[in-house]
């Protein structure tokens, strides 16, 4: 719009005020017409949201810019306020903050006919390039440092490799791997490259869809991959058996996680292993407290996830070992959760 404008006064720059001045103040002219408050004096929130554009690479030495400005809830503010210098005051300025912002000099409301959520599914229809950049960028951090975020080991290759390490160690046999809950996939692709066949399937098919864009750009044809829920296991596998199968940072947001672990212990072969791994943080949002296996008090006494696993999943199998794996969570504000994932490996009872 301001390119629009002829004879154009704003309160930018610091050229007028310190302060905010009244909506009809300063303007310009469209078509004739006074237009008032499009540039300088407060900013404005468009509806627009920063997106990503054809080409677009991220920096794996800077990802903390930009990266968390294209989750969908940062907008673009234009025309700056009084206080903005320089490139704020910039026409071509584009800036992104969410729509919760509130350290604006003065905030203008402008009503709309339109729904904001129409106009924003059809500025924004790219949730799956920017879960592609994402998970990228996390894959370039680490070869450029050959560590993950914060120096710690990028968390999905670190699981492929202790899956790997326990099926040499417990001599599970490398036929047949299952990857529950898998995620964007790329546990399950590091897998395919030891197993003869590997079956990877998660509930978001948004992920699925991404990991099926990897094996085809990859040429990975032993991965099998498919939409389906943990608590089907069995059935969406069609009864198939496996040496190992995996469930990563997933019973503690299953809605029955012991549904799911009597189903994969009757899944695996003879010398099979069965390989969880969970920072165990319960809640009742996705499980129902009665059906947390751990975090709870039994018959008075503290009752942990562990001892859960090895109530569920005896007599069949018995607790090989326990690992601790770091894991840092990147935030959208540019922060970052370190926290552990608690790793158990069950196999047959030797």
């Amino acid at each position: 719009m301001r390119l629009l404008v002829q004879n154009e006064t704003s309160n930018t720059n610091l050229n007028k005020f310190g302060s905010p001045t009244p909506v009809n103040l300063y303007g310009g002219l469209i078509a004739g017409k006074m237009v008032y408050d499009v540039s300088g004096n407060v900013w404005r929130h468009s509806v627009s949201v920063l997106t990503i554009m054809n080409g677009f690479k991220m920096d794996p030495l800077y990802d903390d810019f930009s990266l968390p400005t294209i989750d969908g809830f940062h907008n673009h503010i234009l025309g700056g306020s009084w206080i903005s210098l320089g490139n704020l005051a910039n026409v071509n300025a584009r800036y992104g903050f969410r729509r919760h912002f509130y350290q604006y000099a003065g905030i203008r409301y402008v009503d709309s006919e339109n729904s904001f959520h129409k106009r924003y599914y059809r500025a924004l229809n790219r949730d799956l390039e920017v879960k592609a950049i994402a998970l990228d960028t996390y894959k370039a951090f680490d070869k450029v440092w050959h560590a993950g975020l914060l120096s710690v080991k990028n968390f999905p290759l670190h699981i492929a490799e202790v899956c790997i390490t326990a099926a040499l160690k417990y001599k599970t046999g490398l036929d047949t791997a299952l990857d529950a809950g898998c995620g964007p996939g790329r546990t399950a692709i590091e897998l395919s490259g030891t197993f003869k066949q590997v079956m990877a399937y998660d509930y978001s098919n948004g992920f699925v869809e991404l990991m099926n864009a990897k094996k085809k750009e990859k040429n990975i044809l032993n991965l099998v991959t498919f939409q389906g829920d943990s608590h089907n296991q069995k059935k969406i596998c069609n009864d198939k058996m496996f040496d190992l199968i995996l469930g990563c940072n997933l019973i503690d947001r299953l809605h029955s996680p012991q549904e799911w672990l009597i189903q994969s212990k009757a899944m695996l072969n003879k010398k099979g292993i069965l390989v969880i791994s969970s920072p165990y943080t319960w809640l009742k949002e996705h499980t129902p407290v009665n059906k947390w296996i751990g975090g709870i008090k039994k018959n008075g006494e503290n009752y942990f996830t562990l001892d859960g696993l090895k109530e569920i999943l005896s007599p069949e199998l018995e607790l090989y070992e326990t690992i601790r794996i770091p894991f840092v969570i990147p935030d959208p504000d540019g922060t970052y959760q370190y926290t552990y994932s608690n790793c158990t490996i069950f196999g047959a009872v030797k």
